[in-house]
């Protein structure tokens, strides 16, 4: 069980590590292995629509299945733009909302709610998060693989801790019942 944990942490460690140096790579494959699931469903419904033509299902499985062929080869070939597409709409969705905060805010500032101020401040923040992340969504990609990188080390390295500070208890534990 330790061997196991250590091991785990480890990779933990090592994959954290990659995410932080190389967080492009890590998106790319991301989008490599959706791109391959994609065409591997894209296949199933191709081979569904094959065995049932005659109903009239079927050719909705045709449809789906050339769509997500076209999608899955689009992710492969393409894996940044893929990947900065989800920033992209986030960027879009936090933005609008910070507008619409802010002006909450105002609102609120004239009705003498005395907090409104909060209010003003996170969405001033939030609108600046939002910005960021539609002017540089492949950027944005990166920030998060690195962050995500980060919380994985930090996880092993604490696991590792762990790990060793039961061992020590456990010897101390046998120690005491003998």
């Amino acid at each position: 069980m330790k061997k196991t944990l250590l091991t785990t942490s480890l990779i933990y460690i090592v994959v954290g590590l990659f995410m932080i140096v190389s967080p492009a790579s890590i998106s790319n494959l991301i989008c490599y292995l959706l791109g391959l699931i994609i065409l591997l469903f894209a296949t199933n419904q191709i081979i569904t629509f094959i065995n049932n033509r005659q109903t009239s299902l079927s050719k909705f499985n045709l449809v789906l299945g050339v769509l997500a062929t076209i999608f899955g080869i689009y992710l492969i070939l393409n894996p940044e733009l893929a990947a900065s597409f989800i920033p992209l709409v986030a960027g879009v969705i936090i933005t609008i909302d910070s507008i619409s905060k802010l002006m909450q805010s105002f609102s609120l500032k004239k009705e003498g709610y005395s907090n409104w101020i909060y209010i003003l401040i996170t969405s001033i923040i939030l609108l600046l998060f939002g910005l960021f992340l539609f002017f540089n969504p492949f950027n944005a990609v990166k920030i998060v693989i690195r962050l995500i990188g980060i919380v994985l080390i930090i996880d092993g390295i604490s696991e590792i801790i762990a790990v060793n500070a039961f061992s020590k208890n456990s010897i101390i534990e046998a120690k005491i019942i003998k």
